[in-house]
C-alpha cells in the first residue's frame, strides 16, 4: 500500500480532492500498481479509505484469448432453449445492421472495441493486451475505468441499476451513466497523472470534440445501430456526470445516478445538465399480428437508434436532430412457423411538424422498409417484411 495515498485518502475522505493527489503510471501487471490506482479511485471517487476493502482480482489476457473467451459465450447463448436470434435480422432490415455481414460481425466487433471490461458475476477486471509498446499512462486509466465498474457493484449493485427499465432505449441509457461515471473518475485519475487541476480543464471542448467524432464514425459504418450503442454512451455519459461533478462533485455524481434518467433522447440534449426527464410519452401500440404470426417481441428501442436509422438517408446532422427529437418508440417483430418476419417501427416524434418533415425526408427508404401510411399526428409508422413477395396483410390500428 502506498504511504502516500494512504494519508491523501484519510484526508481527503467524501471530498473532492484529486487536485491534492498525485499518482504516477505503472505497470498495472504489478500488485503494487494495482493497489496504488485502486487507491487513487477510492480519493477521487471520494469515498476514502477503506481498511477492509480489497482490490478486485485482476487479470491481463492476450486478444486471442479474448476472442476465445467471447465465442464460447456467444456459443452457450445460442445453446439455450429458445434462443434464436429475430433482432439480428430484424435490425438488418432497417439497415439498422448490415445486411450483408458476415456472422460472426458481433464478435469481430466486440474483440475490435472492447479494451478491458468489468466481470460483475466473478468481480474480475480483465486488461485485453493487444500486444506493440506498452502505453503505461493508458494501461494505468483503462485500469482505473474498469475499477469504478467494480465500485458501482458494491456502492448500487449492478442488479439494483437492472431495474432502472427494461427497454432496449432503458438499458442504453442506463448503461451511459454507469460509463459515463467510470469515464469520469478515468478521467480523474489521468489528471493525477498528468499532474492538472480538473477544474482547468476544457471539459466542453474535450466532450464536444468526442462526441463529434462519434456521430462521424456511426453515420459512415454499415452497422449504425451496433456503434451507436456501443459508443455513444461512453461520451454522453460522461458529458452529463462531469456536469453535474464539477458543480456538486462526487456527491452530486451519487445523486444523479440516483435519479437517473431513463432515456436515451435525454442524453442527446446538449443543454441535458440536469436530471428531471418531465413526463415520458406512452408508447404506441402495434398492430394485431397477421394471419400465421405472432409477436415475438416489443420494445422501446430509443433515440439513438431513430438516429442511426436515419443516418442511412440524411445528412448526419439532420438525422442528429431528428433522433433527438424521437419522444417515443415500439419496434415489434411478428414471425411464423417459418421464421419469416414482419418488423412494425412506430416513432412519436417532439411534434406533427417534426414528424412531417420526417416522412419528408425519407426519400429513399432501405429495401423492404415502408411507410404504413404517411404520417398520424405526431407519429409516424414503417413496416418492413424479410419476404417481400409474400408480404402478410395488417389490420393497421392508429399508434395512439
Amino acid at each position: 500500500m502506498s504511504p502516500r495515498l494512504l494519508i491523501a485518502l484519510s484526508a481527503c475522505a467524501l471530498v473532492a480532492c484529486q487536485d491534492q493527489l498525485s499518482l504516477d503510471a505503472c505497470d498495472i501487471r504489478e500488485a503494487s500498481c494495482q493497489n496504488d490506482v485502486f487507491l487513487a479511485v477510492q480519493a477521487v471517487r471520494g469515498t476514502g479509505w477503506d481498511p477492509w476493502l480489497e482490490p478486485p482480482p485482476m487479470r491481463v489476457i492476450t486478444r486471442d484469448q479474448f476472442r476465445s473467451e467471447v465465442e464460447a459465450a456467444t456459443k452457450a447463448r445460442g445453446d439455450q432453449p429458445e434462443a434464436y436470434d429475430y433482432f439480428t435480422p430484424a435490425y438488418k432490415l432497417f439497415g439498422l445492421y448490415d445486411p450483408d455481414e458476415m456472422p460472426q460481425a458481433a464478435t469481430d466487433f466486440t474483440v475490435s472495441f472492447v479494451a478491458a471490461y468489468y466481470d460483475d458475476g466473478s468481480d474480475t477486471v480483465t486488461i485485453i493486451d493487444r500486444g506493440g509498446k506498452t502505453d503505461l499512462r493508458e494501461d494505468t486509466t483503462t485500469l482505473a475505468h474498469e475499477l469504478v465498474h467494480a465500485a458501482q457493484r458494491r456502492d448500487v449493485g449492478f442488479g439494483t441499476i437492472a431495474t432502472w427499465g427494461s427497454t432496449a432505449d432503458n438499458v442504453n441509457a442506463r448503461y451511459a451513466l454507469v460509463e459515463g461515471e467510470a469515464t469520469l473518475y478515468e478521467n480523474l485519475v489521468d489528471t493525477l497523472l498528468r499532474k492538472l487541476s480538473a477544474h482547468d480543464l476544457q471539459w466542453d471542448k474535450y466532450h464536444a470534440d468526442w462526441i463529434a467524432s462519434a456521430r462521424k464514425q456511426i453515420a459512415m459504418d454499415p452497422a449504425p445501430w451496433r456503434l451507436a450503442r456501443s459508443s455513444l454512451r461512453y461520451p454522453l455519459g460522461s458529458r452529463l456526470l462531469t456536469t453535474v461533478w464539477l458543480k456538486a462533485g462526487p456527491l452530486g455524481v451519487r445523486r444523479a445516478l440516483a435519479a437517473h434518467p431513463t432515456t436515451t433522447r435525454y442524453l442527446m440534449d446538449v443543454h441535458g445538465s440536469h436530471i428531471a426527464e418531465g413526463k415520458v410519452p406512452e408508447p404506441c401500440k402495434a398492430p394485431t399480428p397477421p394471419e400465421g404470426y405472432k409477436v415475438i417481441s416489443t420494445t422501446t428501442l430509443g433515440a439513438w437508434a431513430s438516429y442511426a436509422f436515419a443516418t442511412r438517408m440524411l445528412m448526419e446532422s439532420d438525422a442528429w436532430n431528428f433522433g433527438r427529437d424521437t419522444r417515443s418508440d415500439a419496434f415489434t417483430i411478428y414471425a411464423n412457423d417459418d421464421k419469416q418476419l414482419a418488423v412494425v417501427w412506430q416513432l412519436q416524434f417532439r411534434s406533427e411538424a417534426v414528424a412531417g418533415a420526417f416522412v419528408e425526408a425519407l426519400a429513399e427508404l432501405p429495401d423492404n422498409v415502408h411507410l404504413s401510411s404517411a404520417q398520424d399526428g405526431d407519429r409516424v409508422s414503417l413496416v418492413a417484411f424479410s419476404t417481400p413477395d409474400a408480404q402478410p396483410e395488417f389490420d393497421w390500428m392508429s399508434c395512439s
